[in-house]
């Protein structure tokens, strides 16, 4: 069974807790060595994910092929173009 580093939760547990990778819950655990994001830091990242989603639907919508792993702006030149 796999095991992973999470951050502490609790006094007394040292550098980092070892879990196994099954029992991960990122709603409770934090990888040991990520950096914990502020608020204004999550809710950027949530707008840029939900834009990149958007992007790629209206791509589908006009039947435009891309890569799954494209960047933002490499969706984006593609529906440019396409307008």
């Amino acid at each position: 069974m796999k095991t992973i580093k999470v951050n502490p939760w609790g006094k007394g547990q040292g550098d980092f807790v070892l879990i196994n990778e099954e029992d991960f819950d990122p709603e409770v655990h934090e990888l040991y060595g990520e950096k914990k994001l502020s608020a204004k830091e999550k809710k950027a990242q949530e707008a840029a994910a939900k834009l990149l989603e958007e992007t790629k639907a209206a791509l589908k919508a006009k039947e435009i092929a891309f890569d799954d792993n494209a960047t933002q702006e490499e969706l984006q030149a593609l529906l440019d173009a396409a307008v």
